[in-house]
């Protein structure tokens, strides 16, 4: 058996504490230096939304009583004649967008808000057709709003859904 230099020893040595030194970097240093980059990140984002929010915070609040703008509610005298013009302005949208109404039920009034309609609604189309009436009818006039709402594919292959939910709004004497 030859024995080996002093030169290869001390490599071979050098080599092997390169590789401990390795491992021991990828076993331990990389998963705590991971989590800390992954904490910053968090940290950062966190930090992001508290501005956000101090920017919110700071903006001046509304007077109560500051009168809402007469074309964001429907002008009527009563809950029923205001249920009517709901009903009214969903079945002419539908219409205009080629959606077929399958139910449309009057929601009863609720004590808590005695100045808002709704409307339970169930009506069928193309997606695109879908989508298209439920964002004229947000962000048309008066502001109507969806709430309690579904999106289901009923014919995947023509491109048909449902959409079942309750759309709301408020009335006042005009």
């Amino acid at each position: 058996m030859t024995e080996l230099s002093p030169f290869v020893r001390k490599f071979a040595a050098l080599t092997l504490l390169a590789f401990l030194v390795m491992g021991s970097i990828e076993l331990i240093a990389w998963p705590l230096l991971s989590g800390a980059w992954q904490n910053v990140d968090e940290l950062r984002a966190l930090r992001l939304e508290r501005a956000q929010l101090e920017q919110t915070d700071a903006r001046p609040m509304l007077k109560a009583g500051d009168a809402v703008p007469a074309n964001l509610y429907l002008h009527t005298t009563s809950s029923a004649l205001a249920m009517n013009q709901l009903t009214s302005l969903v079945n002419n949208a539908a219409r205009s967008s080629k959606l077929a109404i399958n139910q449309i039920n009057a929601v009863p009034d609720d004590a808590a808000q005695p100045r808002i309609v709704a409307l339970d609604v169930r009506l069928a189309g193309k997606e695109e057709d879908v989508i298209g009436f439920l964002n004229r009818l947000e962000g048309g006039e008066p502001l109507i709003r969806l709430s309690q709402w579904s999106l289901s594919a009923t014919d995947p292959a023509h491109d048909q859904v449902q959409f079942v939910g309750r759309l709301s709004a408020a009335w006042g004497q005009p």
